[in-house]
């Protein structure tokens, strides 16, 4: 593309990335869902994802007889699916 048409499709990838940027993402190792950062606060890993969907939010893991099917011993937001 050249002239103006070079110019929409470049702000458009820019858009995208920081779109990209603010979504939340899920650890694909624990499936906590962050909303900042590259590192899961709760196991470390760097290995994150935008590509999940549905989510359970666990509010009192020592109560949540999910939480305990689930192995999950933090409060929080965690990913139902994470797509490859």
């Amino acid at each position: 593309m050249t002239g103006e048409g070079a110019g929409r499709e470049e702000a458009l990838l820019e858009i995208a990335e920081r779109v990209s940027d603010i979504m939340e993402k899920a650890c694909k190792k624990c499936r906590i869902i962050i909303a900042q950062g590259e590192v899961c606060p709760i196991c470390g890993s760097s290995d994150l994802t935008n590509k999940w969907s549905g989510y359970i939010t666990v509010i009192n893991v020592e109560k949540s007889e999910i939480a305990k099917k689930l192995s999950i011993k933090v409060n929080g937001r965690y990913a139902v699916s994470i797509n490859s």
